[in-house]
């Protein structure tokens, strides 16, 4: 044997030795700190932390800003609610607010909410359930035919079970759907019947509660007058401006972008311009305004360009916004 291949052997045999007589080499997981004998068993530790971790996006930071209008309008919504679930029903313009406005109060007050969205051809099946095929299956697991079940919509869910229900847009739902509402918001003596599903009662669940919210009518929407019989059964809320401190929800998204205080006011300068010409009829809505933001600080998108993508094209007058967009970026 040469000299070395010998010294290379000997070199192998003395770092074996060293390791069987050193304390073994232990790996610890960051993320909740155990430690584990093995490298493999320390990443599938950390690999389960990162798959079961809440994604970290732009929209987890949103945060919905109130003006005094906004916090009054909750104020409202929370007097009926207080008021053993008085049935509520806000009016004011499309995209103002009164959405978030009633989600708020789920989440302060920690209850179920749903809702939907009122259209001129919506069936009252929609709301209330519908009979549905279902197969049969038997204890093989094969399928030996089909039965027909009830299955409740997401208004008779809400019924049985408590939470609030929104209808959005009530005045564009068909009026003869409307009737339905009626049991359900009577005072003091609260009733549902199931006329589809035999006539079968349901009994209302003391923290189901009514909020529906409406267009004013005329000024382009496309309503209907609301049925006289249901107006009376509802509290009003009015809305008497902007929910929202759109300014301080446009700062959240520029956060500390050098320039943010200019581009946020060139912004909102812009939207007060365009919502003050009446003759381009375009209400521009928060969320329309957000989305400026967006498509500037995350998209990279130039003023004009957002303007042009995310608002003129919503309304009749597009070239009109075009240009008054032309005239602040």
């Amino acid at each position: 044997m040469s000299g070395k291949l010998l010294f290379a052997r000997h070199r192998l045999e003395t770092k074996t030795e060293a390791e069987l007589t050193s304390t073994p080499k232990k790996y610890k997981c960051k993320t909740c700190g155990t430690i584990y004998d093995s490298k493999e068993d320390a990443m599938v530790c950390i690999n389960t932390h990162k798959a079961t971790a809440p994604v970290k996006t732009a929209l987890a930071t949103f945060e919905y800003r109130w003006t005094e209008s906004g916090l009054e309008a909750k104020r409202d919504l929370l007097y009926a609610y207080k008021s053993q679930r008085h049935p509520a029903i806000m009016i004011g313009g499309t995209g103002g607010g009164k959405s978030v406005a009633i989600r708020a109060i789920a989440e302060d007050e920690s209850t179920n909410f749903t809702a939907m969205n009122a259209h001129p051809g919506m069936d009252v099946s929609d709301m209330i359930g519908r009979w549905t095929p279902s197969p049969v299956i038997n204890n093989v697991g094969d399928s030996v035919g089909v039965t027909v079940e009830w299955r409740d919509a997401a208004l008779t869910r809400q019924i049985r079970n408590g939470g609030i229900f929104g209808l959005e847009e009530i005045t564009r739902a068909p009026q003869d759907s409307l009737p339905r509402f009626f049991g359900v918001m009577d005072d003091g003596f609260r009733y549902m019947n199931l006329l589809e599903a035999d006539g079968r009662d349901v009994d209302v669940h003391s923290d189901f509660w009514m909020v529906a919210t409406a267009n004013p009518t005329g000024s382009n929407y496309y309503t209907t007058k609301l049925d006289e019989a249901l107006r009376r059964r509802f509290a009003f809320v009015e809305i008497k401006g902007i929910l929202a401190d759109e300014p301080a929800m446009l700062r959240d998204v520029f956060g500390t972008k050098p320039g943010a205080d200019l581009i946020v006011d060139k912004i909102m300068r812009f939207v007060e311009d365009l919502r003050g010409r009446t003759e381009l009829d375009a209400a521009i809505n928060t969320a329309e305004v957000r989305a400026i933001a967006k498509f500037m600080h995350y998209g990279g998108a130039p003023p004009k360009k957002a303007v042009e993508m995310v608002v003129a094209h919503h309304y009749e007058k597009t070239e009109g916004i075009k240009e008054v967009a032309n005239a602040h970026f």
